[in-house]
């Protein structure tokens, strides 16, 4: 049976550096990928002050931008 999902809720490919063969299967738990903006918006509503957002690869440059937008204006340069 195949059925629609969203994208945040794609399993793990790989564990421990090796690929996840379990992620072929169509069974539950899935883990949830938050968007940038939805996890911001999430922390700041609970009284989180954000400095800096980014992902692996920012953090691999010692570059985080300060805010969503100029994470947002970096994606399109």
């Amino acid at each position: 049976m195949c059925w629609r999902r969203y994208i945040q809720y794609i399993p793990w490919l790989k564990l421990g550096g090796e690929p996840n063969w379990l992620c072929l299967q169509e069974r539950d738990p899935y883990p949830y990928w938050y968007q940038v903006e939805e996890a911001e918006q999430i922390l700041k509503k609970v009284g989180f002050k954000v400095v800096a957002v980014g992902s692996g690869y920012q953090i691999k440059q010692v570059r985080m931008p300060e805010s969503i937008e100029t994470l947002a204006s970096e994606r399109l340069q």
